[in-house]
C-alpha cells in the first residue's frame, strides 16, 4: 500500500511538470491588412515608425501589410464596408481576408482602415465577423494618441493553426 501511495505522489509531481500551453502549430500573428482611406499619410507613417522602433509590442509576431494586399481588396470596397456600412461589401471582405495569399495559406485576421470621413478614426473588419468596429483617434496629431488607438484595435489571431 505504501508503494502505491508513493507512485501516486510521483505521478502527480510529474503531471505538474507538463506545460499547460502547447505552442506546436501556433499560427503566429496577427496578420493584418492596412488600408488608408484618407489623404493623410502622417498617421500611417507614425504607426510604421512606432512598429519599427518599439521593442515591447503586444503583437510582436504580427505581420502588417501596409502597401501590398490581395487583389480585390480595393480602397473602393473597403470604403463601402467602412464608410457606407454596406453588408455585401463587408461579407466580401471577410471572404477575401480568409483566402490564401502568397505565403499566408490561411489568410489574414483582419483589415484596419483609417478614414477621416466622420472625424479621424480607425476601423477594423475581423475575419470571423460581419461588423465593422470603429475607434475615434482623439488627437490625430499626437503620436501617442494615434499609437494607443491603433494598438487597441489590433485583431486577435482568428486563423486556425
Amino acid at each position: 500500500m505504501k508503494i502505491i501511495n508513493i507512485l501516486i505522489v510521483v505521478f502527480c509531481l510529474l503531471l505538474l511538470n507538463f506545460p499547460t500551453h502547447v505552442q506546436a502549430g501556433d499560427s503566429g500573428g496577427p496578420y493584418v491588412i492596412w488600408v488608408n482611406l484618407s489623404r493623410n499619410i502622417a498617421i500611417e507613417k507614425e504607426i510604421m515608425k512606432r512598429m519599427k522602433e518599439s521593442d515591447d509590442l503586444d503583437f510582436e509576431n504580427g505581420i502588417f501589410f501596409f502597401k501590398k494586399r490581395p487583389s480585390g481588396i480595393t480602397n473602393e470596397l473597403v470604403y463601402k464596408a467602412v464608410i457606407k456600412n454596406d453588408k455585401a461589401a463587408i461579407k466580401l471582405l471577410v471572404k477575401k481576408i480568409s483566402q490564401p495569399f502568397e505565403d499566408f495559406d490561411k489568410g489574414f485576421d483582419g483589415i484596419i482602415a483609417y478614414d477621416e470621413e466622420n472625424g479621424p478614426r480607425l476601423s477594423v473588419i475581423l475575419r470571423n465577423s460581419r461588423d465593422v468596429y470603429r475607434e475615434i483617434v482623439s488627437s490625430p496629431k499626437d503620436p501617442e494618441s494615434v499609437w494607443k488607438t491603433f494598438s487597441s484595435i489590433i485583431p486577435e489571431v482568428t486563423r486556425k493553426p
